[in-house]
């Protein structure tokens, strides 16, 4: 029988408790070992309830809240309902839930990189840490009750964590204090204690019926990325080597005068990286469906044409036919008394030629799938270049065009790899359709030779500026530039004032103390008091209330969407109590975003500013990391035209502009200090296209990775020294294939690291020459240079903390 003073109650979606003790078959809660510091709850319900109340049960309502409460006499204990299982007994089911004390929530956040540069005393530090947002000392919080004797002051700069849990860390300082880590009685808090000053909280366990014959369980999933699946099917698609088409014009720019006229040049490589063969049709039998044209695909030469006297499924070679004539697509014979013939001929790549002003390029347009394989434009298509998920700025993850399809003057798309269900974020590149081209395409389809080349002529329209020139074969497109000349526009120049800027800084933070604020008592429910301050709380440190004296502060809660601050407290002052608050408030000072400006300059044949409203384009090519344009365009006035440039992270970049048959690069470097003073302005010349290529390729680099001349460079961190002879820096892991490897553990000098999302990880240990580190059981050794070298940081503010580092471009 279920005792009297105890209730069972689970919270419902719309946050209202429901009393479920009628129904509970066995309840277990508590610990079963000093070891386990977090109680866990399971209970088991009566057989077969209703679907209203398996819905109460689901683990997805309301999650990161304590949803179960149970009371046991005076003792309230809040657990979060995490697991939801279940159990057959004689062909009856019996739902279960279990879940941990609400405590145990802060062990679901993400492991955490902080310092604390000013003197905070430990317990301060481990109620900061028990904050969901330590920065701003937001978001889900969870009470570090301090009970232990030691609270000793740690000096600011002595203490920092990289990427620990946050049980972990308040374990670490309680352990520094002689002293140990519990949950308390309520489940909502952790209570630093001296050892052995209580005994552990007996588990207690109430059994009403064990008769099991079988169980299941859906098992929660903390991470997602640990690659733990709970239920469907997760396809894995492995991305193959892709064809690749490479496009030449020659001469590079033309004049639009209409009669003018280059020569296009496309070679094309399967996907073994090989140039495209010719193969061999031999005696295929074809049902024509005339009597004289005869339907091929890629004919690039005829070996010999018969009449089949037999039957298209078993066919037989009869009298030779002289054929008249071929094309890519048509045999032409002497008209035959039938329709089957039996062909032999050489096959070849077909390749397909078409072109789009560069005015037309669409970059980045946001966009939600409308199915699996679905998605719309805004504007008509012309050609597509691509489709990424809408986090993939640098273009390098999966193009889910890649085997997909798009027909011109419409707005659909299908994809050729699914990016997820509908719905899903992404970002589509490609052309606005062309109702009548800028340069006349002759012919529209060409076969490749033995070599895998194929031409066609390209001649030049009447409208000035430049136009990409596009081939397609294998499911890939290759694409050029080509300028079409007029006397509008006849040279271009390009500043970035300045060409080196700093990149984005975290936020500062200003912790200021405030003494003997005057605030009230309120009730928070449950046996806790607050006292709401005017400013954001870093640590709540005192608070006296008035008649009843110094109050035990169990956490602060900072709701900075709606400016409320509040600490948390245990006293007996009744709500409305006069009462004042010492604790340090914290700001946070963003930095301005750095920013250049970008002006192009564009000038007519004779020399004088173009007329006003001459459009300029404007786009960032290669790994940008997070800079951004405040437009793509812009409109001359006075011949200038600017638009603003913000820098995101560390990078080496370039602002490509382009004006009628212009183009200029301006190089952009985004450092990670301040400057010493104003950056300098750089400026760039105009060009015309070349026609062999795209001058702003940035195809096959890697990240970080920018072209300078015929030489690839990144830039790379500096190593530093400590005071204690020891070396300071950064190195990346990278596995066989050059990837690199995150989240690995790296043993080095007897300390673990762990490798971030792009494979570093910093230490402290390092010494001049070789040193040793193990990964994954593996030993293997790297060099630090010496001191003076371009590799090592001089210590002067200012300095680069950075230096170069090139390669020849394959």
């Amino acid at each position: 029988m279920i005792p009297a003073d105890f209730k069972v109650e689970i919270e419902d979606a719309s946050q209202v408790w429901q009393d479920v003790t009628e129904k509970l078959r066995r309840c277990t809660d508590g610990t079963s070992s000093e070891s386990q510091v977090i109680p866990t709850m399971t209970l088991v319900f009566a057989a077969d309830v209703d679907a209203e109340f398996t819905i109460l049960l689901n683990p997805q309502t309301n999650r990161g809240r304590a949803r179960v409460r149970l009371t046991d006499g005076d003792l309230v204990t809040w657990y979060l309902l995490e697991k939801q299982s279940g159990q057959v007994a004689k062909g009856l089911r019996y739902p279960t839930v279990s879940g941990r004390a609400y405590a145990g929530v802060l062990d679901n956040w993400r492991p955490c990189s902080h310092d604390w540069p000013m003197d905070m005393a430990a317990s301060s530090i481990a109620a900061q840490v028990a904050h969901q947002d330590i920065t701003n000392q937001s978001g889900a919080t969870v009470g570090v009750i301090w009970q232990a004797t030691l609270d000793p002051t740690i000096p600011g700069g002595r203490y920092s964590v990289s990427k620990k849990r946050r049980r972990e860390i308040i374990n670490e300082i309680a352990e520094a204090c002689a002293a140990a880590v519990r949950t308390s009685a309520d489940g909502r808090s952790l209570e630093v204690y001296d050892r052995p000053s209580r005994a552990l909280t007996e588990s207690t366990e109430r059994n009403y019926t064990n008769a099991l014959s079988l169980s299941y369980e859906m098992d929660r999933v903390d991470e997602p990325a640990n690659a733990v699946r709970v239920q469907g099917e997760v396809i894995e698609i492995t991305r193959p080597t892709l064809p690749v088409v490479q496009v030449q014009v020659l001469p590079g720019a033309i004049d639009a005068d209409g009669s003018d006229s280059a020569t296009g040049r496309a070679q094309v490589f399967d996907s073994t990286g090989r140039a495209v063969q010719h193969s061999a049709l031999v005696d295929e039998a074809i049902s024509a469906g005339s009597y004289t044209e005869i339907p091929v695909s890629g004919c690039f030469s005829v070996q010999g044409v018969w009449l089949n006297s037999g039957t298209q499924a078993s066919p037989v070679k009869g009298a030779k036919v002289t054929p008249t004539g071929f094309t890519a697509s048509t045999i032409t014979v002497p008209t035959q008394a039938t329709q089957l013939f039996i062909v032999s001929y050489t096959q070849a790549e077909v390749v397909s030629w078409s072109s789009a002003l560069i005015t037309n390029e669409v970059t980045g347009e946001a966009q939600s799938t409308t199915g699996t394989l679905a998605v719309s434009t805004t504007n008509p298509i012309g050609t597509v270049r691509g489709v990424y998920r809408a986090t993939d700025t640098n273009r390098t993850g999966t193009n889910f065009y890649t085997g997909g399809s798009a027909t011109p003057n419409t707005t659909s798309i299908t994809l050729g790899i699914s990016p997820g269900a509908a719905g899903t974020a992404v970002v589509i590149d490609y052309d606005e359709y062309e109702a009548s081209a800028s340069v006349n395409i002759s012919p529209s389809s060409s076969l490749c030779d033995a070599d895998g080349f194929a031409e066609t002529t390209i001649g030049a329209g009447t409208t000035v500026g430049m136009v990409n020139i596009m081939a397609s074969a294998l499911g890939q497109e290759g694409r050029t530039p080509l300028s079409l000349l007029g006397s509008a526009i006849g040279s271009l120049q390009v500043t970035a004032d300045p060409a080196t800027i700093r990149s984005q800084q975290p936020a500062r933070v200003v912790d200021t103390l405030y003494t003997e604020e005057t605030c009230e008592i309120a009730d928070e429910g449950d046996g806790f008091k607050s006292v709401t301050v005017d400013n954001l709380i870093s640590v709540g440190m005192v608070v006296n209330v008035g008649g009843v004296g110094q109050a035990t502060v169990v956490r602060w809660e900072n709701d900075t969407d709606s400016g409320v601050y509040k600490i948390i407290i245990l006293t007996v002052g009744a709500a409305g109590t006069a009462a004042t608050a010492t604790y340090y408030g914290r700001e946070v000072i963003d930095e301005e975003d750095q920013e250049a400006t970008i002006t192009a300059k564009v000038l007519d044949a004779a020399g004088d500013p173009v007329s006003d409203g001459t459009d300029v384009l404007f786009a960032l090519i290669g790994r940008y990391n997070g800079a951004v344009l405040s437009a793509d365009s812009a409109t001359t006035s006075a011949g200038e035209a600017s638009v603003t440039l913000t820098a995101g992270g560390v990078a080496e970049f370039q602002v490509r502009v382009i004006a009628g048959s212009y183009y200029a690069l301006a190089d952009i470097s985004v450092v990670d200090h301040p400057l010493d003073s104003e950056g300098e302005a750089v400026t760039s010349d105009g060009n015309l296209t070349s026609g062999t290529s795209e001058p702003w390729s940035w195809e096959g680099l890697g990240d970080g990775e920018y072209r300078k001349g015929d030489q690839v460079c990144k830039q790379v961190p500096k190593d530093g020294d400590e005071d204690d002879g020891a070396i300071t820096g950064r190195r990346q892991v990278v596995g066989c294939e050059g990837e690199a490897l995150p989240y690995k553990e790296i043993e080095m000098c007897g300390t673990v690291y762990i490798t971030d999302a792009g494979g570093w990880f910093s230490f402290s240990c390092g010494t001049t020459g070789a040193n040793e580190v193990t990964v994954d059981g593996t030993t293997t050794t790297f060099d630090i240079a010496p001191a003076g070298s371009d590799s090592r940081w001089d210590g002067a503010i200012g300095s680069d903390l950075t230096y170069e580092v090139c390669r020849d471009d394959a």
